[in-house]
Parts: C-alpha cells; structure tokens; sequence
C-alpha cells in the first residue's frame, strides 16, 4: 500500500470495493466480515457498496427481528446500508430489509398486543440492540471530517498535483493564485454542507422528548418513556398533551379516534380521521399499509385531535421506527436521492475522458521531440505533465454549474423554487408535459351547480335542484342526509376542516356540524336547519383513490335507524346499486353533465337490519357498500383557470406532448380537454375499452352526437390499422380510456399497442396516484423527458419520478418535486422549460468553451515547446484567471428568450453532447484556432527582422531567472488570447433559446476590456506590463496590425461557421 505512495490508498478510498476484491476471499456470511453491495436504479446506473457485517449473540428466546412471538436465531448477522438495518434470514439464505410489526403481522395480532400492552423488558432490551434508537439520526460531520473529505474529492486531488507540478516548474504565482481560490471553494462547499445539514436536523426535530408507554393494561399501568427508546411492539397513549405535536413513529391505532394533518406525506393540509380498528376477534387479515390506512398514524403526521371515543384512553401499537417509518423513508429520499437519467452529464464524463487521451498523445509527443533533441530528462517530464493539467481543465465542475446557478436565481424571482439545481438542466429537454386536472388546469374550488335527484316512486331523474332552501329536496330526504353526513369534514378550533368538495356539498345542504362530546361513540353529528332531525355517523369508511369513493354509516335519533350513504364515481356507484333503483336514462344525465365539463358524484344508500353496536362495530365494507339504493347526482362546478388554454396553446406550439392525467370521470376529462387545447379542435378522439374476459380491444370514435355507441373501428382490420402510428399521427387521432382500460393494457403485455397509445394518448381518466406514476414511467421508457405537474397527495408519486416534477403546492409537498411555485398558475411551466432550456444550452456553450479553451492553450504549448519556449507564469496567470474566468462567469447571465422575443422553438435542445452537430462545431473552431496560430507563426518566420528563439543562448534550461520570452511566444500569446475571446462570443450564441449575446451587458462589457487590453499588450505595452508579462514585442508596426487583422479574420470566420453548423443541425 505504501509502496504505491498512497495513490493505491487514494484509489481503494474513491472506489473501496476494489480494496474489497484484492483484500478479501468470498466466503459464506456466517464467515464473513464485510458485504458487497451492488445497487442498480432501473438497469441504467450501477454503483458498489461495501459494509461492515455485524455478529451478535441473542441471550432471549424470542426474535426482535420480526414479530414478538417468532423464536430467534441463533446468531444474528446484520449490515446497515442507506440508514436501514439489513439481517441475515437463515431459512431463506438471504439478508433481508428489517421490518417491524408490518410485516405478517394481522390484526387480530396487533389487537391481543394493544390489549396485553407494551412487550417485556427483557425483550424490550433485546430488541432495542436489534432496532436501535428510535431517532432520525442525520449527519452532523465535524469541520475535520468535511474537510478531509472535500481535500479527498478527486478534482481537488488533481489540483493538488497540479499545483505541485506547477511549483516545480517554476509557475509560482500561477499556482498559489489557483490554491487560493480551491481553498476558498473548499470552504464555501464545507460551509454549504453544513448548512444544508443544520437545515434537515431542524426539519426532522421533533417538539417532544418523551411519550407515555401503555405497559400493562390488566393493571393499568403506564410509564413515560424517551421518545428516542421505542420499539416496534410498544403500546403508546395518545392524549391531549400530543395535539399540534407530530406522530414519533409509525403506529396502529388500537383504541379511540385521532384526527391528523398528513401535508407532509401528501402535500395537501387537510385533516384525516384515524379510527380504531374494529373489535373482530376473526379478523386475521395480514396488515397492509395501504389497506389499513385509515388505521395507521404515520410518523411525521401532525396530531390535530384525540378522542376517547368508547374507551378510557387512546391507545396505539408501535408498528415501525427510526428510518424504517414514513417519515424516515421521506427523509432517506432526500439523503440518497435517485440517480438522474441525464445524458448531458454521462457525455461530459466520456468526453473529459478524451481530453485525457489527447493529453496522453500531447505527453508522448512531448517525449519524443524533446528527448530527440536531447533535452533533460527532468524538464521533459515537467513540460509533459503541464500539458495534462491544460488539456484537463481544473476549472470545469466549477464552470458547468453557472447555467444552473443563474437559472435558479432567475427561477426564485419568479416565486418558482428548486431544491434539485441539476433538474435545471434535465428541464431544458422536456418534451411531454402531464397535467393533473382539479386544481392544475381548473381552479381548486368547486361551485355547487345543484343536485339532480332521483324521484323515489318512478325511479325517474327530477329537474336539478340549485338552491337547497328551496324545500325541493323534501321529498329526497335521504339524498339530503347523504349529502350532509357522508363527508370527511371535522370541527377543530370552531373552524370546518376538509376537502373542498365536502365543504361545498354539505354548505348546500344548510346543516349545521354537532359538536359532540368525547364520551359519545358517534364520530360526527349534523343537525337539519330547523333542528328537527339529527344524525350521528357513528362508523366511516374513508375515501380511497382505488375504490373511487367513500362511505358511512348514520344513526338518526329520532327513529334509531341505521343507514349506509355511499358517494363517489357514477360508474362505481351505478356497479354498486340495485338495477331497479337506477333510472333508465342513467347515461344520458349523466353525458349531459359530464360533456359540459361539470364535475359528478353519484348518491346511494341503503338501510341496515341491526342497530346494535356491535353489529356494526364488525360490518364490513364490501357488505356495506353493496345493494344499494340510488338517490341522485351531485353537480360540481369547477372553471378552468385563466391562464390554462393560453399555456396550453403556447406547449402546442413548441411541439410538446401535452397529457391529462386525472382522477375524475372520462367525459369531464375530455370536456375540460377539448376546451383548454390538450385535445385540438382538429383531432379526432377515439375511446379505448378493453373486454377484461376476451382482451379483444375496442375503440369508439368520441363524439358530440347523441350516440354513446357509434363505433367507427369494428374489424380486425380497422383495429390493426388504428394501431398503426403512422396511421394514428396522419388521421390525427389521440386516445382516452380509464384507469380499468390501462391496468388490462399493462396485463395484456402488448408492447407495441401499449406504447402505441401512449404516444397518442391525451386523456388519462380515473386514475389512482399509481397508475399515475406507471404512465410517467413508460413515457420516459418510451425516451420522453416527462415534467409532471400537480398540486397534491394523488400527484406525489408522479412528481417524484418524473424528470421535472413541478408542485403547485406551497405545503410540504414540495419535497416530493423538485420544483414547487408558489403560485397557483400553470405558466410555472413555461417558465422552468424557458429556463431550463437557456440553462441547458448555457451548460453546452460552457463545456464547449472550457474544451475549446483548453485544446486552444494545448496547442499553443505544443508549438511554443517545438521552440523550447512556453508561456510564462504571468500569462497563464492573464489568461486562466482573467480571461477564461470572467468571461465564464458572465457566460452564463444571458437571460432566457421570453414569450415577447419569440415562441418557444418546436425543438428542444439537444442533452447530448457527444453528438455530429457539436462535434462538428467544436471541431471546426479548433481547426480555426490551429490554422491561424500556425499562420502567424508562419508570417512571423518570414519577416525579415525575425530571429528564432535559441533556449541554449538564453540560458532557459539552466538558470530558474531566465526568461521563455520570444517572438514566437508574443505572436502565440497575442493571438490565442484573443481567440479565447473569440470562442466565448461563438459559444455563447445560444439561439433559439436564449436572448441575443449583445444583450448580455456585462458578458460584452469584459469581452470589450480584455479584447482592449490584450489590443494594448500587442501593440506596445509599457516597459513595466512587458516586464511583468515576460513580452519581446517586435518594432515593426506592420506585423502588429497583421496579427490583429488576423484575429479579425477568425472572429468573423468563426461566426460564420457557427451559425452555419446551426442552421445545419435544425435541418
């Protein structure tokens, strides 16, 4: 190891599972010491991983790695990667993830656990080893350890190297300048670390210390414990010292009613009832998260209100801790984020890569001529090397993150927040935008536009009913109570809490929420206006995006009847009801409703047989929401936004794919569709149903025609043809089908009709948060750039996946997306692709720049070296820190083409850089910038005052005073640094995306003063500037003008041939 220097060291320290492979045999895990880990993210990015196996002996007879009552193994081997707990499972022969009680635990289960209470101390203690500390515990490093790992970072390494090169060769004031700005970069990055460690600390702080631990119920007992010292299989006590504290773990609510705010899991801050699970002593249903939702109180979630109800104490069993719960799993998202799929990033690591090997041919060069000409051993491998740490500029991670910087800030100002700069970039290649519909196209509120009741004895619709006071309801007196007990709406504070549906539907019916005592076992009670009637809910079946709806079960007080209101979906509630319930023109109501954009809930109930507690304590919900009995439609309105067509039209125009993606019905979703311009008046919209028996497809041509059936495409020929692409895009037909159509696609397993309709699809209806996340992800298999834009808990897993997620949402669902306005308006997108794109585009002009800089300064090494010149200190100083540096810091200030300049360009800029049009416009420039250097050289030898540079006569090889100036080194010097100036204007161009480069004040104002100044070196400088810049300027005024004229000349050339590579990769 130390033979090697360290470098061996260094090298097993960036990549240690080399230093796993030479050091250690393979063995079987009982044997072994460490593990190596290979992650792969979806088959694209790969990354190693070694940890450390930890052997424990268990001394107890029971498993802390499962469920309280499994026997332990024997030994347990345990590893810990990205903050979970990973144990060895003997029978399985394998390690596995580290669960808590959520895992083959049933209910019945965790109920006998609520009721014995917290697990024994012996076990508690064993199982603490095995868990750890219930904390988030984030990385807090000292300024030691940063520093250490910052000076270990290998551009910092290369930078070392260089500066010792650099000293020995004689660059003094060259190479402290450049230590003094790494130090300063190392320092603001440590700083920035611990600034963004400092802030996560403080998000993840929780206000309690401490939490009351139910031990023994049979005697009553209870003991406060630290908060940080729970563990899956406690029993814990809710009570009214927890409201406005959060959740400290994951828990199943075991006795009693909390009420909760989960924003920080689903970015929406409404409340959510958490209701004890039922006392069925033969339910051995296997917990499930999702399933058991409305049971679970997630870690994180803000505790609004306990209730008591029908118990002495709220109780709840500790499912999960630490990092393995809800809350920790959002925290691990941020600490291990998702690598992202960015092409322009794995092209600049391919393409330093070679620069590198230019570097290496430049070397052997170097070595050749020079030890042919018999020059020193040491100066030859000094003057090789140099030329690595010029083909390689140290500047450019520095460089590249100047577009992202500027985008960002310009983003801010317009209340449009990042938290991923590097999906700046990944922005400027979108080229399919999904939407979400209800408060993303539409405004958030709704307006009741009535109820259209169903009459009792005909079963026939009535006339829709707009204003409740008119009595006209009276007769409809169970669509009434429906309307004003089926709700999620709670009372905290005095103020009515919950969505924004059930605030309007229960508003119109005029009833008043009850406030009901503790001790009472309803979990909600609304009054009629006169008082006459009062109902109590007294069980809630709460609204699940799967099932499309949600249900109660009310007590009225005056008859002690029982009855199920269900509301949601037409299609599910029609499934649901009794078929002579249902009026016959059920779809005709319905279209002429959902066809004018209005948003509709169907009504039903039904009453029950028993009234008794405990028979609907145990009812469960398939048995109450079936035979139902038909009330009624609902009648939402919900307008567009102002702004959305004019957005709309403006991605239609730039050719970007554009998607609704919605929860709500297929009709409405159209409706909103056709008026906003995501389905264009020219198209034709063909519905997909798919026969879930026979998987035979069928389209139906949507029309406004009163036919709901008209089928355009019957055969098999037409159904062939229609799935043709070409046939799709020449026809201009787009797809709308429903969440049941696209779960039979995926199952079906047809690739190509799947990928088919999703290339033409338009309209995504009655999709759940998964299925929304399923379309994002096989359109960016299908190798779109997906932004994805919402507002709230069903778009939480969509924005995370997507390329660009933009949240509309200023709550906690920012974390979900790596974009949130705070605005509510959709012109938030234009605005991230706008910057995106002149992001991007900055990105590409830079890492073209800083490589065309360094092959510029290659070359004019490689031909001062054929002289045995260089340039010197001063002017490497002149050219990398004044030069390159301001002009690369005010590259990137160019501001974005906005919508006054032009419309955004029907084609987005291309993420790859190792493609022909940017290596034939790099390629082109560097032939530019070596034709005419050599032809000034050349112009130079053939003057008649010329003397060529003779290194032995100045004394250059032995005496550290002597100087590498020359003819050859003005004439190389002069010309390359106003070709560094030239590049920078060529690459800065940016059209069609960003603004004109004249209009960068402060880009041209430098390029201006250094163009002057280097002018001013050129023509005659002052004895102390030609001193200190090691110059021999010629006399003759002629070659002066002629190098000068020649720097026109590749200016004006160099545009030319740049807008002619343009044009070229538009066409």
């Amino acid at each position: 190891m130390w033979l090697s220097g360290g470098l061996l060291k260094l090298i097993f320290y960036w990549l240690p599972h080399f230093q796993l492979l030479f050091t250690h045999d393979e063995c079987c895990f009982y044997d072994a010491n460490s593990v190596l880990l290979v992650n792969r993210f979806q088959s694209r990015h790969t990354t190693y991983h070694v940890r450390k196996i930890e052997k424990k002996k268990n001394s107890t007879s029971e498993n802390a790695t499962s469920n309280h009552y499994r026997p332990f193994n024997p030994y347990s081997l345990s590893f810990e990667f990205k903050k979970l707990t990973y144990v060895y499972q003997e029978f399985e022969g394998k390690f596995e993830k580290l669960s808590g009680l959520d895992r083959d635990s049933t209910i019945h289960d965790l109920g006998l656990l609520g009721k014995c209470g917290s697990i024994r101390e012996t076990e508690r203690s064993a199982r603490r080893d095995v868990y750890g500390p219930n904390e988030l515990s984030l990385p807090s490093d000292s300024f030691t350890t940063l520093l250490i790992s910052e000076m270990l970072d290998p551009f910092y390494i290369f930078q070392a190297f260089s500066f010792c090169l650099w000293i020995l060769d004689g660059y003094y004031c060259y190479a402290f300048v450049i230590l003094a700005t790494s130090c300063c970069s190392i320092v603001a990055e440590m700083v920035q670390t611990q600034n963004n460690q400092r802030k996560l600390r403080e998000t993840v702080s929780s206000s309690n210390d401490e939490i009351t631990l139910f031990y023994n119920t049979f005697a009553n007992n209870t003991r406060t414990v630290p908060i940080k010292e729970l563990i899956p299989g406690d029993v814990i006590v809710l009570s009214s010292s927890q409201i406005g504290s959060s959740m400290p773990c994951d828990a199943f609510l075991i006795e009693g009613q909390c009420i909760v705010d989960e924003s920080m899991l689903t970015g929406e801050s409404l409340p959510v009832i958490k209701t004890s699970t039922p006392r069925n002593a033969a339910n051995h249903d296997l917990y499930g998260d999702k399933k058991h939702a409305r049971h679970t109180l997630y870690s994180g979630t803000k505790i609004l209100q306990v209730k008591n109800i029908g118990c002495e104490q709220v109780t709840a069993v500790v499912l999960r801790t630490g990092f393995s719960t809800t809350k920790g799993k959002l925290i691990r998202s941020i600490l291990y984020p998702p690598p992202l799929d960015y092409q322009f990033e794995q092209d600049s690591y391919k393409f330093v890569g070679l620069l590198a090997i230019v570097a290496c041919f430049g070397v052997a060069y170097t070595f050749i001529t020079k030890l042919a000409r018999g020059i020193p051993l040491y100066h030859v491998v000094l003057n090789a090397l140099d030329l690595v740490t010029i083909v390689v500029p140290p500047a450019l991670p520095a460089a590249m993150s100047i577009g992202r910087i500027v985008a960002q800030g310009r983003l801010e100002a317009k209340r449009i927040f990042c938290t991923s700069p590097r999906s700046i970039n990944v922005a400027g290649s979108i080229d399919c935008v999904c939407f979400d519909k209800t408060g993303t196209l539409t405004e958030p509120d709704f307006s009741m536009r009535g109820v259209v009741p169903c009459s009792n004895d005909s079963h026939q619709f009535r006339p829709i009913v707009s204003d409740a006071s008119t009595r006209e309801l009276d007769s409809n007196e169970h669509l009434t109570i429906g309307m004003a007990s089926c709700h999620s709406i709670v009372t905290i504070d005095g103020r009515s809490l919950g969505d924004p549906l059930d605030l309007k539907m229960f508003e119109f019916t005029g009833w008043k929420l009850r406030r009901s005592s503790e001790s009472e076992s309803s979990c909600v009670e609304v009054e009629s206006p006169d008082r006459s009637a009062r109902v109590a809910v007294v069980k809630q079946f709460s609204f699940c995006s799967g099932l499309q709806r949600m249900s109660v079960i009310s007590k009225r007080w005056d008859t002690d009847e029982c009855y199920v209101y269900c509301k949601g979906s037409p299609e599910i509630i029609l499934s649901l009801s009794n078929a002579d319930t249902v009026p016959e023109d059920y779809n005709v109501i319905l279209h002429r409703y959902t066809s004018a954009g209005y948003r509709v809930i169907a009504v039903a109930f039904k009453p029950l047989r028993s009234t008794r507690s405990r028979d609907i304590e145990t009812t469960e919900r398939d048995d109450a929401e079936s035979a139902l009995n038909f009330l009624g439609f609902v009648v939402f309105e919900n307008r567009l936004k102002a702004e959305t067509a004019s957005v709309i039209d403006k991605l239609n125009e730039a050719a970007i794919k554009v998607v609704m993606v919605t929860g709500d019905n297929e009709s409405t979703a159209l409706t909103v569709a056709k008026n906003c311009g995501i389905v264009r008046a020219d198209s034709r919209v063909v519905k997909i149903n798919i026969d879930e028996c026979s998987n035979n497809v069928y389209f139906t041509n949507h029309a406004d025609e009163k036919s709901l059936t008209k089928s355009e495409f019957s055969s098999d020929t037409d159904n062939s043809r229609i799935m043709n692409h070409e046939y799709l895009v020449k026809n201009n037909i787009v797809f709308s089908l429903t969440r049941s159509t696209w779960v039979q696609l995926k199952r079906i397993k047809d690739s190509k009709g799947l990928h088919n309709v999703i290339r033409r699809g338009a309209v995504f209806a009655r999709m759940s948060p998964d299925h929304k996340q399923q379309l994002v992800e096989e359109l960016q298999n299908l190798d779109y750039r997906v932004a994805m834009t919402g507002d709230g808990a069903n778009d939480c897993g969509a924005l995370r996946v997507a390329h660009a997620g933009i949240s509309l949402s200023d709550s906690e669902s920012s974390i979900a997306a790596p974009f949130t306005s705070r605005g509510d308006s959709i012109a938030c997108v234009l605005d991230v692709v706008r910057q995106g794109r002149a992001a991007l585009v900055t990105s590409f002009g830079l890492f073209k720049y800083m490589a065309a800089y360094s092959l510029t300064q290659f070359l004019s090494v490689l031909l001062l070296y054929s002289v045995e010149s260089n340039l010197t200190d001063v002017q490497f100083l002149y050219i990398d820190l004044f030069v390159i540096s301001s002009l690369a810091f005010f590259f990137g200030q160019t501001e974005a083409l906005d919508e006054e300049d032009s419309p955004m360009h029907r084609r987005p800029p291309t993420d790859r850089l190792l493609n022909a049009e940017t290596m034939l416009g790099l390629g082109s420039q560097m032939l530019l910038v070596g034709l005419f250097q050599c032809y000034s050289l050349w112009e130079l030898r053939n003057e008649d005052w010329f003397v060529p540079f003779d290194a032995n006569l100045n004394d250059a090889l032995d005496e550290d005073a002597a100087s590498a100036g020359c003819y050859e080194n003005y004439t190389v010097f002069v010309v390359s640094s106003l070709q560094y100036v030239i590049l920078a204007i060529v690459f800065s161009t940016g059209w069609p995306y960003r603004k004109p480069v004249w209009t960068n004040r402060e880009f041209m104002i430098s390029s201006i003063i250094l163009s002057a100044f280097t002018v001013y070196l050129a023509i005659g400088p002052n004895a102390i500037l030609a001193d200190w810049f090691e110059l021999v300027v010629p006399e003759e005024f002629n070659f002066k003008f002629t190098l000068l004229t020649n720097a026109a000349m590749n200016f004006f050339i160099a545009l030319f041939t740049d807008y002619s590579t343009q044009q070229l990769s538009f066409y």
